[in-house]
């Protein structure tokens, strides 16, 4: 028990650790998750649509479309008898015109600058493209088209929100979660043991009765304090000073901080064995290391992903599974992924306590 004290007071008593593992990455938190939003978009609202279409009277079809699609609140559309240079442009009247000419069986979409309008219109003007097609043919084989299907009300496909709409604050509160426990986990982990070496723990520990696989774990252990400063600053800045949603039970909550307690576990297991390895600061190796991870696997942005590479980093996967549990509810993966960290960590317990055993500084 001394040396899990020794350890958390050695880290307690360096001021600098408290800011980088606690402070800073709440701040990133409020800043990437602030900044990014207009980059970062979980979910896109289509805006209110004003159009104008432009169709002669005998095409009837057409505009008994475009009728119901205004009479379901899909979108507002005025018929023009043409179009000019003013109806088109981004500051004008609509925000796009579309000219149906049946003859050539062309839909012609003026587009409108807003990219999100765009997609919601074209959706749309191929849904009625398709209908007609199918109409044509059904006619040129001499079967008519049942038309009591289109006015059937039972509904096939019901829309339902699976979990809750996630914004960039909920998506920082876990990835920036996710980047100190490699970051600081990994690093604290490794430059630990390191220093140990050289102050000569180790060649006292060889003389010493005690059992060397407890004072290993003990050691290790001794980062738990750290971990629970992490999780819980982050998690209650992110939540009650920006807003973020994590879980929406208690329960759920509890999981997902003991799921990120197993990933710290075996993190900091594994910075040790790279702390009992080399014989020069480990901090040139972690750094590198988990700047990369962290960076392929998503924590930084969530645009950045490489099919092969990223879905294989364990920040990706870590935080996928996190993911799993926020927005839907998911326990699968928190469950087979905290299993496989599980017996990471208590491989990377017995291979270090083997180096720790057999290690001698002279």
């Amino acid at each position: 028990m001394q040396i899990f004290l020794s350890v958390f007071r050695e880290f307690k008593r360096q001021k600098v650790n408290l800011f980088f593992c606690a402070v800073f990455p709440a701040v990133l938190v409020f800043l990437l998750g602030t900044l990014l939003e207009q980059w970062n978009i979980s979910d896109y609202e289509v805006p209110d649509i004003r159009v104008a279409y432009l169709a002669k009277d005998e095409d009837t079809a057409f505009i008994q479309y475009m009728e119901t699609l205004e009479e379901q609140g899909i979108l507002t559309a005025e018929r023009v008898e043409d179009v000019s240079e003013e109806t088109v442009m981004p500051d004008g009247e609509f925000a796009a015109v579309i000219e149906y000419d049946a003859p050539d069986r062309q839909i012609i979409l003026h587009q409108s600058p807003d990219e999100v309008i765009n997609r919601a219109l074209h959706i749309m003007l191929q849904g009625y493209a398709s209908m007609e097609n199918t109409a044509t043919v059904c006619y040129q084989n001499g079967a008519l088209p049942d038309m009591s299907l289109s006015n059937n009300e039972e509904q096939y496909v019901i829309p339902k929100k699976l979990g809750m709409e996630r914004s960039m604050i909920d998506y920082y509160a876990v990835a920036m979660l996710v980047m100190i426990l490699f970051m600081g986990g990994g690093i604290s982990g490794s430059t630990m043991f390191y220093e140990y070496r050289q102050g000569g723990l180790f060649n006292r520990v060889v003389v010493s009765p005690a059992n060397k696989i407890k004072v290993f774990l003990w050691m290790l252990l001794g980062n738990l304090p750290m971990t629970a400063i992490e999780i819980g600053t982050i998690m209650f800045c992110s939540t009650f000073l920006f807003g973020a949603r994590y879980c929406n039970s208690f329960t759920d909550n509890l999981i997902l901080i003991v799921y990120f307690f197993v990933a710290a576990l075996m993190i900091n297991a594994f910075g040790a064995i790279v702390g009992l390895l080399v014989n020069f600061n480990p901090t040139a190796i972690m750094m590198p290391l988990c700047w990369i991870m962290l960076f392929l696997g998503g924590s930084f942005s969530k645009e950045i992903f490489i099919d092969g590479v990223s879905n294989r980093m364990p920040a990706w996967i870590i935080q996928q599974a996190a993911f799993d549990l926020t927005l839907f509810g998911n326990y699968d993966r928190v469950i087979w992924t905290g299993g496989w960290m599980f017996l990471c960590f208590f491989l990377f317990l017995f291979l270090g306590a083997v180096l720790f055993c057999k290690r001698k500084e002279k």
